[in-house]
C-alpha cells in the first residue's frame, strides 16, 4: 500500500478535475469584490457525486483570509437551493474531526453532524474503501 496523503492529486490531475467540474457546471465560487482592490476568491463548493435524484457536495474550501465570515455557509446554502430545484436531496461528507465544517453544514440545515454518536435517520457513518485508516478519519455521509 502506498502511504501518501489521501485525496492528494498531482497538479496535472487537479487541473483535469477542475476543468471537468467547471465544464460540467459542478463548481460554484464566492468571489469578494471591494472597491479599489482586486477581487478575491472567498469560498468554493463542488458537487462531484450525482444520481438522478441526489447530488453530493464533496468539496468545500474557504480561503483562510475569509474564514469565520459566513462565506462557506452562504455558498453552501446557495448551492443547495440551486440543486434542490432539480434533485430530491443533497448529501455531503464531513469528517468527524472537522467541527468547523460540521457547524457550517448544520447552520445550512444538514442534520446529524453535531454529535456523531446521535442517531439521525438518513445520516450514516461511512468509510471510503482503499484508504489507510491511520490516515483517514470516519465521516458522515
Amino acid at each position: 500500500f502506498n502511504h501518501q496523503d489521501p485525496f492528494t492529486l498531482t497538479e496535472r490531475k487537479a487541473l483535469k478535475e477542475a476543468r471537468y467540474l467547471i465544464k460540467g457546471g459542478l463548481v460554484w465560487v464566492l468571489e469578494v469584490r471591494r472597491p479599489g482592490q482586486p477581487s478575491d476568491l472567498a469560498s468554493l463548493v463542488a458537487i462531484t457525486r450525482t444520481s438522478s435524484n441526489v447530488a453530493g457536495i464533496t468539496k468545500v474550501y474557504t480561503n483562510p483570509r475569509w474564514r469565520k465570515r459566513g462565506c462557506a455557509e452562504r455558498l453552501v446554502r446557495h448551492v443547495c437551493q440551486h440543486v434542490l430545484a432539480t434533485k430530491a436531496a443533497v448529501v455531503l461528507y464531513v469528517a468527524h474531526n472537522n467541527p468547523a465544517a460540521a457547524g457550517v453544514y448544520h447552520r445550512v440545515g444538514f442534520q446529524g453532524l453535531a454529535d456523531s454518536k446521535a442517531r439521525v435517520d438518513g445520516v450514516e457513518n461511512w468509510l471510503e474503501l482503499g484508504f489507510d485508516r491511520e490516515l483517514v478519519q470516519l465521516g458522515h455521509w
